[in-house]
């Protein structure tokens, strides 16, 4: 620093461009998933390949959740109190208190794509944003809080709260809607964000394999609708037969045994809404064991095409 005072001399982007090894960032978020839900936190559904993220690196047992799509999306992209840049409650809401505005990130918080992009970083988005007001989700509207407007270089996916997994509607290339009227009769929107984000990351080595890169993977799988793929379902069936206390005790124990908490913590109550699974009648039982089919189901396709995107991050010597 002291030889490069007074040389106009941008000492972060020296960094980033000249030196070797400034880290590549990939950052997936899934949505409305709960803490027990992988296999490496103790969960029954499948889930090889976050599990072996975790045996790499680090599971976190005490941290603060935002449990709400679009206030999770604004801390994770700012490292804020989703309340202290505007997004305390969802995009299609706008009470008019502080904190509260339509779900869009404040102009003058900066997002992390933002910064890396300033100093030398390609900036990739895939997914799901749900950031952008429901009023700002139309051909003719002010882009100020789309993804390119907020940092990314190039983003596909769709911009609201949740869609449909087998034909989405409204989706989003760069600042504009791409035209379709049919998907074809195999599309899943979790394969194709990953089909995007691999393409993207073949793009960006191909052109310029020594620029680092920021790549935001934002599934909305498990976010309701629950469409899944008839393979993912096969594999869970018959599974939650026994009701969702027993399914918490399970994976209660399994926490405890594997460390991720203490042998001395105590399974609390079940919630007081939550019917006892005693209390279900049987004619709904089939319905909500379904339920929870469904749900790993997701995750479960979530988790492959996490591994997708691990086997080619290898590939591409990443």
């Amino acid at each position: 620093p002291d030889a490069a005072a007074g040389t106009g001399i941008d000492i972060v982007n020296l960094f980033l461009l000249e030196v070797p090894g400034a880290p590549n960032i990939v950052v997936v978020l899934l949505d409305d998933l709960g803490f027990s839900d992988f296999g490496c936190y103790g969960s029954e559904i499948l889930t090889p390949h976050i599990d072996r993220l975790a045996q790499g690196g680090l599971r976190f047992t005490g941290y603060t959740t935002v449990p709400m799509c679009t206030p999770a999306r604004a801390a994770m992209m700012t490292g804020k109190n989703p309340h202290s840049v505007g997004c305390g409650w969802l995009t299609h809401a706008n009470p008019g208190y502080p904190g509260y505005q339509a779900g869009e990130i404040s102009p003058d918080a900066p997002t992390i794509p933002e910064l890396l992009r300033s100093t030398g970083y390609s900036t990739y988005a895939v997914g799901k944003w749900h950031n952008t007001p429901d009023s700002k989700m139309h051909a003719a509207a002010d882009r100020d809080s789309w993804p390119l407007q907020r940092g990314f270089d190039r983003f596909y996916g769709f911009l609201g709260a949740e869609t449909n997994y087998h034909s989405p509607g409204q989706l989003i290339e760069g600042n504009g809607f791409v035209p379709l009227d049919a998907y074809p009769g195999n599309y899943f929107c979790t394969d194709d964000w990953t089909d995007k984000a691999i393409s993207m990351l073949r793009e960006h080595r191909s052109a310029c394999p020594s620029k680092p890169f920021y790549l935001y993977l934002a599934t909305n799988a498990p976010h309701v609708p629950l469409h899944v793929k008839p393979a993912d379902l096969a594999r869970y069936k018959n599974c939650y037969d026994l009701g969702w206390e027993d399914l918490r005790q399970r994976r209660f124990a399994r926490q405890q045994e594997m460390g991720v908490i203490g042998k001395d913590w105590r399974l609390p109550n079940v919630s007081p809404d939550v019917t006892p699974w005693a209390d279900v009648p049987d004619a709904a039982r089939p319905v909500m064991s379904a339920y929870m089919e469904l749900y790993a189901a997701l995750v479960d396709n979530a988790d492959q095409n996490i591994g997708r995107l691990l086997d080619e991050l290898d590939r591409l010597g990443v």
